[in-house]
């Protein structure tokens, strides 16, 4: 901590941030977003033991500029350290009865808890996910360690710089999410070939779509997820439902949702997509999935479905055709405890977040599409696949 008017210079204040290398004291622009890394918006959740963290190796194949990372900027989080943090977050109380004691127990906790969380812990960042105890001890057997109290398992492609801190604090976590076009993605899905048409087909069933909803309030707020929005929780806690009918609360809100949504739609080209969900990418720890597929379970209210078949993947921002991903949605047992995240293969000549421009794990969000009006034809989708 600083002392109230203490005389500091940027040098000092630079060391009590953390220990950074000397390759980054000579590299300006690389220390400036290391620094820059501490002063990310986060929440801080709990403090860790030392004894709880654990470092693994990355996943990485090749050589020189064939050398990939399958793991880049991902970790493991234990479910009960996960419940701690998740309860930090909602400001809830836990106890050691709240804890799961049997694998059935732990597997019904990872329903109800963020499947992954993008995190801080001082020089370490990137993202985490939720896997069972099981999956925890494999990976730390295959390190040699065999201590039963690690709780989080941490990549050196995490590590930035060196810090004494061991608060982890959270930017964000998994939940569901709607996909939308830009404009960079409509430039490039045209350079694959979707035709105009089929773009304006999309935003007219969307105008359609949100004109029947502005009619039933309940619908409507369930299909724009503004029960996500805290100025409509707020106003929720102080009159009820009725009442905002009566004073006409609901209409007005309903009139500049859709004033917004449509001046989205015309100014910005923000089209939302029906069959299409935005995720984080995390890695298969199972090493269940092959070069080629992934895995998608997406949250339908609170129904769980599992996509499968064609998808394909993209990036913001994507510069050209061949930055969209093709890809196989399978159904895989072994991965059902995760939800609203991608799930990429662990192995493969080269990782996939990195052919979707040149994306990586560390917090990168996907747009998966599996819309046909989007589908590009066989012969574009044979031509990016080969590039």
């Amino acid at each position: 901590m600083l002392k109230r008017n203490a005389e500091i210079d940027p040098l000092s204040l630079i060391r009590k941030l953390g220990c950074f290398s000397p390759e980054l004291q000579g590299n300006p622009i690389k220390l400036a977003a290391r620094l820059g890394q501490t002063c990310s918006k986060s929440h801080p959740t709990v403090t860790l033991n030392r004894s709880e963290i654990a470092i693994i190796p990355d996943k990485i194949t090749g050589e020189g500029e064939r050398k990939y990372c399958f793991t880049d900027g991902i970790g493991l989080i234990s479910v009960k350290l996960a419940m701690r943090v998740y309860a930090s977050l909602m400001e809830e109380e836990l106890t050691e009865e709240d804890m799961p004691k049997t694998a059935e127990e732990e597997a019904q906790k990872m329903t109800e808890i963020p499947s992954a969380f993008q995190i801080r812990i001082a020089g370490v960042k990137g993202m985490v996910t939720v896997w069972p105890e099981k999956v925890i001890t494999s990976r730390l057997q295959e390190r040699g360690i065999f201590e039963k109290d690690k709780q989080i398992l941490i990549r050196p492609s995490m590590i930035k710089f060196r810090s004494n801190s061991a608060i982890l604090e959270v930017l964000k976590f998994s939940k569901p999410s709607r996909a939308y076009l830009n404009r960079q993605f409509i430039q490039n899905l045209e350079a694959a070939g979707i035709s105009q048409e089929s773009f304006i087909k999309i935003v007219k069933a969307e105008v359609s779509k949100y004109k029947s909803l502005a009619a039933d309030p309940v619908k409507f707020f369930q299909y724009t997820d503004l029960v996500y929005n805290s100025l409509f929780k707020d106003a929720l806690l102080v009159l009820s439902l009725e009442e905002m009918k009566k004073e006409g609360t609901i209409q007005n809100t309903i009139c500049e949702e859709l004033k917004k949504h449509f001046t989205s739609m015309r100014d910005k080209c923000r089209i939302p997509i029906q069959n299409g969900r935005i995720a984080f990418g995390v890695v298969d720890e199972t090493d269940s999935l092959r070069e080629g597929q992934v895995f998608l379970q997406y949250s339908v209210g609170s129904e769980k479905v599992v996509a499968r078949g064609k998808v394909w993947i993209l990036r913001s921002p994507t510069y050209m055709a061949q930055d969209i991903l093709l890809a196989e949605a399978v159904d895989i047992p072994h991965l059902h405890h995760l939800a609203d995240v991608l799930v990429f293969p662990r192995r493969g000549s080269r990782p996939h977040p990195d052919e979707i421009s040149g994306g990586d794990l560390d917090g990168d969000t996907y747009t998966i599409v599996w819309d046909h009006e989007l589908r590009p034809a066989d012969h574009v989708l044979a031509e990016i696949g080969k590039y």
